[in-house]
């Protein structure tokens, strides 16, 4: 498993707390495609989040 948070906070002042939660079939330390999955889904959501600014 691995999991990651992180504080996201736009121009205007909104403030959001993103989480992921993956779970791996392997419980090796390095999973590289682990890691860019979660950096995309955080990824998305800040876009989608930046996209509905001033809504």
């Amino acid at each position: 498993m691995r999991h990651e948070a992180g504080a996201i906070e736009l121009a205007h002042g909104s403030a959001y707390t993103a989480v992921v939660f993956t779970q791996a079939a392997r419980a090796d330390s390095r999973l590289p495609r682990a890691d860019a999955v979660i950096g995309a889904a955080a990824r998305a959501a800040v876009e989608e989040l930046r996209g509905n600014e001033g809504t």
